[in-house]
């Protein structure tokens, strides 16, 4: 997005680097003030590799700035963490989510659930367990329907150790942990065996090379490994009806994600009728237009 520079005769955009420093500092500045009314959350659907049934969402958050436009995750979690209110803007999105799964569940279905991206710097924060019990108390959600993804990330990964001994709490609660990127990370095969992920997510660089045989291989050989760690895997980045077929006919345990169903999807259209029937049905939907096509 471009900012423009005013003068009284002239209007000259910014160098972009310098609205990307703006986007960063609006919302760090929003954060330290604890002023969430412009945090947007995006909602992308999960489907079942085999079934094409709608699982749940992937929870992806935004800012919007106040001249309408939206600055992704990207942008300002880095500036977050540098400013240490990653933990403080967490806890806000992973309360301003559950308490949308009655409205989400009323719209799609009481099975649905939430996948939440937190950070490892936030997990291993002091009181983020307790916050974790009283929110799911408060909103009276079904923890086994609450997804908390972490990502391996060099600079956010903190002592190993206590990451583990978090993620083992989490999952005493009843809540799913899932290791995003899996395949790109800094993790250890030792230290995955001892994460209690019961799921993992499969970065897209790999799915956009399923075409090639070595692509394939590579998407093979980490299922393997990665379902002795975890019960399930998630895909993203499924973009091409070949590549949801793929998995369909070789990995049918796996979800789905991806804009070959649907972009990430606000959550005031989230809930609009001509919304729920899209998404309810995408995945049925090209499944059989594919099968005819075929045919």
């Amino acid at each position: 997005m471009t900012h423009f520079s005013y003068s009284k005769n002239s209007v000259v955009p910014l160098p972009s680097d310098l609205s990307s420093l703006l986007d960063r500092e609006y919302v760090v500045q929003a954060v330290q003030n604890k002023r969430f009314e412009n945090l947007a959350l995006a909602f992308q659907p999960q489907y079942h590799a085999k079934t094409g049934a709608l699982v749940g969402f992937e929870i992806l958050s935004r800012f919007q700035h106040p001249r309408g436009y939206l600055i992704g995750p990207n942008e300002f979690i880095p500036s977050l963490h540098e400013s240490n209110l990653l933990p403080v803007f967490d806890k806000t999105l992973l309360q301003h989510a559950l308490s949308l799964m009655p409205q989400i569940h009323q719209a799609y279905g009481p099975k649905i659930r939430l996948s939440i991206n937190i950070s490892p710097v936030t997990l291993c924060h002091s009181d983020f367990l307790l916050h974790i019990q009283q929110i799911v108390k408060q909103t009276f959600v079904d923890p086994r329907l609450v997804c908390i993804e972490i990502t391996e990330t060099e600079n956010f990964l903190p002592n190993v150790e206590d990451l583990i001994s978090v993620v083992q709490s989490i999952d005493d609660m009843g809540l799913q942990v899932s290791l995003d990127d899996f395949g790109t990370g800094y993790s250890t095969i030792k230290q995955l065996s001892t994460l209690a992920v019961s799921e993992i997510k499969l970065d897209r660089q790999f799915v956009k090379n399923i075409d090639t045989r070595k692509g394939r291989d590579i998407i093979d050989a980490i299922s393997n490994l990665g379902l002795v760690v975890a019960d399930q895997i998630v895909a993203e980045g499924i973009e091409t009806p070949i590549q949801r077929d793929y998995f369909a006919n070789h990995h049918y345990n796996y979800l789905l994600q991806g804009f070959l169903f649907s972009a990430p999807v606000l959550f005031t259209q989230l809930l609009q009728r001509e919304t729920i029937v899209h998404i309810a049905t995408a995945a049925r939907r090209q499944s059989c237009t594919h099968t005819v096509a075929a045919e």
